[in-house]
């Protein structure tokens, strides 16, 4: 468009392209008019002229002027026509002119700051144009080209993971040396081993797996177990020894084994494990359920589940259980120290976590990582506790809670029944030979050839 040109003189162009197919043969018809009347009159004049005496000739004459003047009619019709079909068009043109006009301004004006943009930028906007499309698809490659480098990174991560599983899941890598919920880690600095006496009576296979997990002298980094996406190193089940403290790595394993279980059961059993239960409202609930969320999909949500098994660490150096009946609305402290003068600290303390999941449980955030509790406030839930089982020592407390769970579990209920020295071995056994550890035929494995090779020396 010209610069120059205005509003009007596109209105004016438009409607002369509209009209200019009619016009132009408009003068068509009319040249060929005026045409016909000039040989009209020349015949006229002929016709009118000196007889030459033939008769014919003069008839030859009418008869020609008779044709042109009906093609004369013919014309005026059709030109009739051309003037109602120019009066319409007209008509309609003048109807929409306003429509014409408004997508007119628009046109203008965007043509008006294209052109005042191009005076500003000295005529550099197609330049411009042409490098920011360049830079756009060359970013796109570059973006193509990360994630494609980022999935290819992930499979080999993924794989390497598992072909060399390492201890990833403990309390030292998941919560901060300051907060209440974390044991003390297991000594890991290398240092001569100390023979564990593993007691008569229990199968040969378990006495060997023992054996070689707590006294051959293996590197305490070295991952023995491996379900879902927790692991456990030698330093780990190290802590199911005779009369040694029990770290919370083997519990949250048993709790998978636990809540695996029921789903094959029918029976849906979720739990929370320490490091998450004994946080306090200091704590963001987003992190909380960012750090719990991706883990999840190793236990269940806990949206639906019948009971949710929570172990609770006391000051570091007890554990006890909470365990939330989701059905009966039922919450029941399992404590195998219920007689001691901080019992009832710990019960006060259970129910103060039940006021933080009833908060967390009305943030959408928590529901969308971590499921549902209900809507029934866990406040309002009937509180008991159980006072059955009592240990006898200062060492069997995480015992006491894994076998609660597993009791749980398999029947739904707990018994009564005394921790006994077979309980560490069977426990390590089972998550060892579970079907769900990857690392179970390793271990078959290296206990066999470990226990040949102690019978041949």
């Amino acid at each position: 468009m010209h610069p120059c040109m205005g509003k009007e003189d596109v209105v004016r162009v438009m409607a002369k392209l509209k009209l200019d197919r009619q016009r132009k043969l408009e003068m068509v018809i009319v040249k060929e008019l005026e045409e016909a009347e000039e040989v009209v009159k020349k015949e006229e004049e002929m016709v009118g002229g000196v007889d030459d005496g033939r008769g014919d000739y003069g008839e030859g004459k009418q008869s020609k002027f008779d044709i042109l003047m009906s093609e004369l009619v013919d014309i005026k019709k059709i030109l009739f026509d051309i003037h109602q079909r120019q009066s319409r068009v007209e008509e309609t043109l003048e109807r929409h002119k306003g429509e014409v006009e408004g997508n007119i301004d628009v046109v203008v004006n965007e043509v008006e700051v294209l052109r005042e943009l191009n005076l500003l930028t000295g005529g550099k906007i197609d330049v411009v144009v042409k490098e920011m499309k360049s830079y756009v698809e060359q970013k796109y490659d570059e973006l193509k080209k990360f994630e494609e480098e980022k999935m290819e990174e992930e499979e080999k991560m993924e794989e390497m993971r598992r072909k060399d599983v390492t201890n990833i899941y403990t309390p030292e890598s998941v919560i901060d040396a300051d907060l209440d919920s974390e044991c003390p880690a297991p000594q890991k600095k290398k240092q001569k081993v100390e023979k564990t006496v593993i007691p008569s009576g229990i199968e040969p296979v378990e006495a060997a797996i023992c054996d070689y997990l707590w006294n051959s002298g293996l590197e305490s980094g070295c991952s023995v177990i491996s379900m879902g996406n927790q692991y456990a190193s030698v330093s780990d089940v190290a802590t199911l020894k005779p009369s040694e403290w029990v770290g919370g790595v083997v519990i949250d394993l048993l709790a998978w084994t636990v809540c695996y279980n029921s789903k094959k059961s029918g029976r849906t059993i979720g739990y929370i494990p320490y490091h998450l239960a004994a946080l306090d409202n200091a704590c963001n609930v987003e992190g909380i359920a960012s750090f719990w969320g991706p883990m999840l999909h190793n236990y269940v949500k806990f949206t639906n589940c019948e009971k949710i098994m929570i172990t609770i660490n006391h000051n570091n150096s007890h554990w006890y259980l909470l365990v939330l009946d989701m059905v009966d609305r039922v919450t029941t402290v399992y404590d195998s120290l219920f007689t001691s003068e901080a019992a009832k600290q710990r019960v006060n303390d259970a129910k103060r976590l039940m006021k933080i999941l009833c908060s967390y449980n009305k943030k959408c955030i928590w529901v969308e990582a971590c499921g549902s509790l209900g809507n029934f406030p866990l406040q309002r839930f009937k509180f008991a506790e159980h006072k059955m089982n009592e240990q006898s020592n200062g060492h069997d407390c995480g015992i006491y809670v894994m076998m609660w769970m597993e009791s749980i579990g398999s029947r739904g209920v707990t018994c009564d029944f005394v921790v006994g020295e077979w309980d560490r071995m069977r426990i390590l056994n089972d998550l060892v030979s579970h079907n769900q550890n990857q690392l179970r035929e390793k271990m078959t494995k290296a206990v066999m050839l470990h226990k040949n090779n102690k019978r041949k020396g």
